[in-house]
């Protein structure tokens, strides 16, 4: 098990010649391609992406972040459950 603070996006198919791009936040210990080469082939594997298929990957470690954004279109509606 990775860790709490860990996660992986992954958007397939993509166009154009790469069709998958990977993108994670690990923890540092992690951060090492002999140790994120076995996560990629394992998500690929569990998604049903071939192993053949052509991909960008990129993990960092989260440290700090700030995410801002409007979830609510321009009718008033929006697609998040928030207390």
């Amino acid at each position: 098990m990775i860790g709490m603070r860990s996660w992986v996006d992954v958007h397939f198919p993509c166009e154009g010649h790469i069709k998958v791009l990977i993108r994670g936040a690990l923890p540092e210990a992690y951060l090492e391609s002999s140790k994120i080469q076995p996560i990629i082939t394992g998500l690929l594997g569990r998604l049903g992406i071939r192993q053949d298929e052509t991909y960008e990957a990129t993990f960092f470690k989260p440290t700090r972040a700030i995410q801002i954004g409007s979830s609510v279109n321009r009718e008033g509606m929006t697609d998040r459950l928030e207390s």
